[in-house]
């Protein structure tokens, strides 16, 4: 068995998708119309993970917790200036957007989604 089907965090995820695999996975996110943004700047790659993969009523809750939040970052290797002039997005509203960056952000990207999930703050 491959090392990535036997951390256990793939074994929570892919099920919650119907599928064993990441490129089954994978499989509905190919489309080159998935490029881009709608008009209120909200990726299309978004809108297909939550519209075409997500079933939300199927996901597991326990006994008096709240249902399972999903939440989704992107961490560019494209640095944020460049990503400034293509998008015409300042870094703080890429932020907000859970866009991250891989290089300038180094040592503090996991910690803001993490922080961004809720994992750091004791909520869950």
């Amino acid at each position: 068995m491959p090392f990535a089907y036997k951390l256990v965090l793939n074994q929570w995820l892919l099920p919650l998708f119907n599928v064993k695999r990441f490129e089954d996975l994978a499989e509905h996110l190919r489309n080159e119309a998935l490029e881009g943004l709608d008009e209120n700047n909200i990726h299309h790659f978004h809108h297909a993970l939550t519209a075409q993969l997500f079933n939300l009523a199927q996901l597991p809750t326990e006994q008096g917790r709240a249902p399972v939040r999903l939440q989704f970052f992107i961490v560019s290797n494209t640095p944020s200036h460049t990503m400034t002039m293509l998008w015409n997005m300042e870094k703080s509203e890429s932020q907000k957007r859970h866009v991250l960056f891989q290089e300038e952000d180094r040592d503090s990207y996991v910690r803001s989604m993490l922080e961004a999930a809720g994992a750091g703050s004791g909520s869950r």
